[in-house]
């Protein structure tokens, strides 16, 4: 299992009635952090959440970004530096002495939850699976965008960043994740997430 999938897709199933949920991806860091790029949470509406960026000091101050981003609708950049000792900083505790930026996305039941289900199928069918999410813009395709390929070749979601991960899967990649440049002139940054199926029980 890659970075909590089984988790969050367990949070999922129990609320897949829900209009909204957020979505929180590391996209880069530097320097000393608790998770990589590709970690991801997610968060209801009510507060409740799965998954871990930091070491559980950041995820409370989390909840009042992803409150903003579940009435608003607009993905947030949240960047956290270890390095800067302000107040803020002090008061969560962080232990590591690094930079962590994040995505926080509205997913919308009609539109994106689609997401989630291919990655349940991937999961319950042993298939890996590549996230590919756009963290800064090209003017054509917006942040937040997303496409999702398997092993099997099944790929939906945003047409430019299927084409990336179609380039990036023969063979089937093993590493955990790659940012990447795409569009005209590389105008527009993506993540890549590799998402292995988890292993099957041991008897």
């Amino acid at each position: 299992m890659h970075l909590g999938t089984q988790a969050l897709l367990d949070f999922y199933r129990a609320r897949r009635e829900h209009e909204y949920l957020v979505m929180v991806t590391i996209v880069g860091t530097a320097g000393s952090t608790y998770r990589k790029p590709g970690a991801m949470m997610l968060i209801a509406r009510d507060g409740d959440y799965e998954g871990l960026i930091s070491g559980g000091c950041l995820e409370g101050d989390l909840l009042h970004h992803a409150a903003e981003v579940f009435d608003s609708g607009t993905p947030k950049r949240v960047t956290y530096d270890m390095h800067a000792g302000d107040d803020l900083v002090w008061s969560l505790g962080l232990g590591c002495d690094g930079v962590i930026h994040l995505l926080l996305q509205r997913l919308e039941r009609e539109r994106d939850f689609a997401l989630l289900e291919h990655l349940e199928r991937a999961q319950a069918d042993r298939r890996g699976a590549l996230l590919a999410l756009i963290t800064r813009s090209d003017g054509r395709s917006p942040v937040g965008a997303h496409a999702f390929l398997d092993s099997s070749g099944l790929s939906v979601g945003n047409e430019a960043l299927a084409g990336v991960l179609q380039g990036v899967a023969a063979p089937w990649p093993d590493w955990r994740y790659r940012i990447v440049r795409f569009g005209d002139e590389a105008a527009g940054e993506a993540i890549l997430v590799h998402l292995a199926p988890t292993p099957s029980d041991r008897v």
